[in-house]
């Protein structure tokens, strides 16, 4: 599984509280090895969700959109530099048995 052309954006209130975040990217699933499963190919997914900040720190978590596929839940811990996120993006599937069962970490900058 390789994410390509992420795009994060979160909108912070003025008391530093996030009001809306969303993430915009390109899941590319390949089969590695010997997996008996047919790989996913090339799909656009969008996510949505909400979290929090500490200073320059911030934490979001993002539920899927519910076309994507396959499911999966995101994180991102990080900061804010010079109006950009820049930090770690974690991917997990939630949706199958714990064969398919896959997490991806990217980091943003």
């Amino acid at each position: 599984m390789s994410l390509q052309n992420s795009k994060l954006e979160a909108a912070i209130d003025n008391y530093g509280g996030v009001t809306k975040a969303l993430l915009s990217l390109t899941m590319v699933e390949s089969t590695v090895g010997s997996c008996p499963f047919a790989p996913l190919g090339t799909r656009s997914q969008s996510y949505s969700g909400n979290g929090t900040t500490s200073g320059t720190q911030i934490s979001l978590e993002l539920n899927p959109a519910p076309e994507n596929h396959p499911q999966a839940t995101v994180t991102f811990s990080g900061q804010v530099v010079n109006g950009r996120l820049v930090g770690t993006l974690t991917v997990h599937r939630n949706d199958n048995a714990a064969v398919l069962d896959w997490t991806v970490i990217s980091l943003v900058n």
